[in-house]
C-alpha cells in the first residue's frame, strides 16, 4: 500500500510547486524514483513519471536517450544487400 495513503498524508505529487514547466517533477524530499503520475487514473496505479531530483534520474534519462537513439539509428539504416552467388555444378 502507498505510504501516503496508509498514513493519511497528501501525496506531494499533487503539489504544483514541485513541477517544473508543468511537466517535470522535481522534489528532493520524495525518495521515489518513479512516483505515480498526477493523472485522473492515479488511484488505479496507471502512469508513472520520473523524479528528476532523485540521484539515479540522470542514469535513467541517459539510458532512455541511448535506447531511443539506437532504435532510430537501426531503423533508418539500409539492410545489408545480399548478392546471390551461383556455384557451378561439377560432375
Amino acid at each position: 500500500m502507498n505510504h501516503y495513503k496508509k498514513n493519511n498524508i497528501k501525496d506531494p505529487i499533487f503539489d504544483q510547486s514541485k513541477w517544473i514547466l508543468y511537466g517535470f517533477y522535481y522534489n528532493p524530499d520524495d525518495k521515489r524514483l518513479f512516483p505515480p503520475n498526477r493523472t485522473t487514473y492515479y488511484w488505479l496505479g496507471f502512469g508513472r513519471t520520473i523524479n528528476y531530483a532523485h540521484r539515479a534520474s540522470p542514469i535513467v534519462v541517459v539510458i532512455a536517450l541511448i535506447a531511443i537513439y539506437l532504435f532510430i539509428h537501426f531503423q533508418s539504416s539500409d539492410p545489408p544487400q545480399i548478392t546471390p552467388t551461383i556455384i557451378p555444378r561439377t560432375h
